[in-house]
């Protein structure tokens, strides 16, 4: 075995189905030589995914999550693993046609690689602001929903920090972890997954913002030589920054509502500038 594929997932079993049949076909034409194994790690709390996995997908292996969040769900996944590489996909996620082979060559030609990033695409261009998608085309990202690394490693890193409880910033933390101890991250484009847009209403997608800026701030208490990389002058950039260059394009996608959002955009970086002069971490779930 070289490669145990961790899925994570929650009440999604949907998605999830859409992602198993995309891999099966890879599944099934490595099978002889039985190159990867899948594990789905389940902190649902009613039996769809596991009777999912029953009648369609019988390969795949079943395991009940802790039910402490993402970090601590793809962890017990790892633990459940065999391969010497392991390989985060989200339920999410779209593989292409090609993504086991695509690491797999990858992996034999550079035997010193200790993680491997692959390509996330979307489905489409984007028709809405509150839309969200975790894009990484040219790497340097890390993001949990496409990237292999060696078992031990893993391990030897602890894993992803189990104090993230949301699904934001766990993996942003991981990955300066690895570079901070000198591990060299490699990027595969020809791995490619696509992650559809996904619309929150403006109440989710103001959450969603309020997560991500509560685990920036969990991680510069975690790494304090950070703090100079968080300020509210940082914040004030960032929305000079989105209203010079990232605004005009959002209008140009998404028409009446990017023109509308910018007040949106200028609010969640007051947010942010608040957030980060009083350096306490938000409330949220």
């Amino acid at each position: 075995m070289e490669l145990s594929i961790v899925i994570p997932t929650c009440q999604r079993p949907e998605l999830l189905g859409e992602c198993l049949r995309r891999l099966e076909p890879q599944l099934l034409a490595h099978a002889e030589s039985g190159m990867a194994e899948v594990w789905v790690t389940d902190d649902g709390e009613d039996g769809r995914t596991k009777n999912l996995l029953a009648s369609e997908f019988p390969g795949v292996r079943w395991t009940a999550g802790p039910r402490r969040g993402p970090a601590a769900n793809r962890n017990h996944g790892v633990r459940q693993a065999c391969a010497e590489w392991i390989l985060f996909l989200d339920d999410d996620c779209l593989p292409e046609p090609g993504l086991l082979s695509a690491y797999a060559r990858r992996l034999a030609s550079a035997p010193g690689c200790e993680v491997l990033e692959g390509r996330i695409q979307p489905d489409r261009a984007k028709r809405n602001p509150l839309e969200e998608c975790p894009i990484n085309d040219k790497g340097g990202n890390l993001w949990s929903c496409n990237f292999a690394i060696r078992r031990e490693l893993f391990l030897e890193m602890g894993g992803f920090d189990e104090r993230f409880p949301n699904a934001a910033g766990e993996d942003w933390e991981f990955r300066y972890r690895l570079q901070k101890k000198g591990h060299r991250i490699d990027f595969a484009p020809e791995a490619t997954v696509i992650h559809p847009w996904r619309k929150r209403d403006l109440h989710g997608h103001w959450q969603a913002h309020a997560r991500l800026l509560d685990a920036t701030l969990r991680t510069v208490e975690l790494h304090p030589e950070l703090r100079g990389m968080f300020n509210p002058w940082s914040a004030f950039k960032d929305a000079v920054r989105y209203t010079v260059r990232a605004w005009p394009k959002e209008v140009a996608q998404c028409g009446i509502w990017g023109f509308l959002y910018l007040p949106i955009a200028l609010a969640i970086q007051l947010r942010r500038a608040a957030a980060y002069l009083g350096s306490r971490r938000l409330s949220v779930e």
